[in-house]
C-alpha cells in the first residue's frame, strides 16, 4: 500500500530532524508531559504519558531511527500513522497544560 503525501512529509521531517521538539532546535529541555527525559523527536515514542494516552505507541518495538532509515514500506506506513497520532496528542496535551 502506498504512503500518502501527509505521511511522506512526516517521514521527511523526522529524517531531517524538523519535528517541533526542543532538542531539534538546540535546547536540552525535559519533556513537559512526563518530566523524566529530554524532549526529543525520539522521546515522542517513549514518553510514559503519551504511551498511557496512546497505547498504539506500545507497537513500536524497534528503534525509531532504524524504521525511518531502513524500514519496509509497511513498517514506515504503520510507524508514521502512530507517530502522527502521538504528535497530535502531544500538541493537544501541551496546549492544555499551557492554558492551566
Amino acid at each position: 500500500k502506498e504512503i500518502d503525501i501527509r505521511r511522506k512529509n512526516l517521514i521527511f521531517k523526522i529524517r531531517t530532524r524538523m519535528i517541533d521538539t526542543p532538542e531539534n532546535f538546540g535546547k536540552e529541555v525535559l519533556c513537559k508531559l512526563c518530566d523524566i527525559e529530554f524532549d526529543s523527536q525520539s522521546h515522542v515514542t517513549q514518553c510514559v504519558i503519551l504511551k498511557m494516552k496512546c497505547p498504539e505507541l506500545m507497537q513500536i518495538d524497534q528503534n525509531m531511527n532504524y524504521i525511518i532509515q531502513k524500514g519496509t514500506l509497511k513498517e514506515l506506513n504503520n510507524f508514521s500513522k502512530i507517530y502522527e497520532k502521538a504528535l497530535r496528542l502531544r500538541k493537544l496535551l501541551l496546549n492544555y497544560q499551557n492554558q492551566t
